[in-house]
Formats: C-alpha cells, structure tokens, sequence
C-alpha cells in the first residue's frame, strides 16, 4: 500500500468521524513476525505504519466494517479452535469484519513474502463458506475505498 493510498484511508475513517489509530512502530511489526513465525507483506506493513485500524473493535466505518488493530488480530485457529474449518487455520490472520463477523477478512501469511490472498469467512454455517476477495492488501483497500463491495 502506498503512503497516498494509506492517507486517503485515514482521511476517509477521520470524515466518518472514526478515531483511527496510529501506526505500529517497525520494532512492534518485527515482533508480531517473529511471535507468529510470518512475514508480513510490504503493502500491509505500509497500511500498518500509517493506521492501526479504525479505533476499538466495535467501532465499525459507515458501511459496517471494523478494522481491528494489530493487537486484536488473531489466527483462525485462535479464534475459531476447531479442525478443519478451513485450509491454513493457523497462518490465516484476522484482521477486519463486517456488520459484526458477517463476514470476518483473513489474511493468508507464510514465513516468506509469497501471495497474501484476502479471504472473507463466513463463521454462521459449518463448514465455514470462504471465498477469494482480493489477491493483495492493495487490491482490498483500493476496492474498499472505491466503495465496491468486498465479500
């Protein structure tokens, strides 16, 4: 994520009268790798040393969406500690929902900076419906901020 597309997203949460936070110092990114044994992407990264979410995890944008903060972020597997729900449950971390986890935006993160697709998780039924969103942070947020609909 470029520095104007973090602003403009910043902009957006402010407009809405949203409190985003501030960004994540690199010293904070580096630990939260090396807890989970994952590389973030540069364009996450980037969204994260701009805007740390959109304030509380309740605090949802006009069109019901709530970016969670690094702190809130979860695995699948934390979040949901069932087998199986889906493939990758414990390198797919959540980040953001919709209308309160309808759906729940994972991201899939590995050891090494290959594809990060974007999933949206719809946790009502059993097994889980998953679907593709976008294929980077860039491509979601870009989408997002064009007011398209993301799941």
């Amino acid at each position: 994520m470029s520095s104007e597309l973090g602003q403009r997203l910043k902009a957006r949460w402010i407009a809405e009268e949203l409190q985003p936070r501030p960004g994540v110092s690199v010293d904070d990114l580096d630990a939260f790798e090396t807890t989970h044994g994952i590389r973030l992407p540069d364009d996450l990264r980037n969204y994260l040393r701009i805007v740390n979410g959109t304030g509380k995890y309740s605090e949802m944008d006009q069109s019901y969406h709530c970016w969670w903060s690094l702190e809130e972020w979860k695995s699948v597997e934390e979040k949901w500690p069932r087998e199986g729900l889906i493939d990758g449950a414990n390198t797919t971390y959540l980040f953001a929902d919709h209308s309160i986890e309808c759906p729940t935006y994972g991201i899939r993160l590995a050891a090494t900076n290959e594809a990060n697709e974007i999933i949206a998780i719809f946790s009502d039924k059993r097994p889980f419906d998953v679907y593709v969103v976008a294929d980077s942070f860039t491509e979601l947020m870009e989408r997002y901020l064009r007011n398209e609909m993301l799941h």
